[in-house]
């Protein structure tokens, strides 16, 4: 059985010490043009990886939108002083009302992550509706879906 299905408590010896050399941080805002490099850079210094956040405007609702901020985030991470080796961005798009299964098909396909899952948003054109809770059960025959904060990253596993 999994120790997530059936968590049994446990107490931390006292004086136990917990390392994490390089952390990574699961909600980073590198946001956009001019900010990019510094962003990057500060990241780039002090995690190993950071899943970029789809905050933009536009939004990042589309597999070629998240492709083209990798790319420029990837070019800021060329030029980051001092960024550690290996530094990875986990990249994921809005979760909306008109996300297809092809559309996650086409993320698995190229690498993406994952969703952002927000009750609010302020691109009209972009709001979540009701028609959301299709469309999460819909993806759940093709990916397994985690819950971590409001965000929603997949597995992407297609059966």
């Amino acid at each position: 059985m999994s120790m997530l299905a059936n968590p049994t408590p446990r107490q931390v010896p006292s004086g136990t010490t917990i390392s994490i050399p390089i952390p990574a941080d699961f909600h980073h805002h590198f946001r956009q043009d001019a900010l990019v490099p510094n962003t990057v850079a500060h990241a780039s210094q002090r995690f190993c990886a950071a899943l970029a956040m789809p905050n933009t405007q536009p939004p990042i609702t589309t597999v070629p939108l998240c492709l083209a901020y990798k790319a420029a985030l990837e070019t800021a991470l060329a030029a980051a002083p001092n960024a550690i080796d290996g530094f990875k961005f986990i990249n994921v798009l809005y979760l909306t009302d008109v996300t297809t299964v092809e559309t996650v098909r086409e993320m698995h396909k190229n690498g993406i992550a994952g969703f952002k899952y927000v009750t609010t948003h302020t691109q009209k054109a972009q709001t979540l509706s009701t028609n959301t809770k299709h469309t999460k059960h819909t993806h759940t025959k093709h990916t397994h879906i985690k819950h971590t904060h409001t965000d929603v990253h997949t597995n992407m596993h297609t059966h």
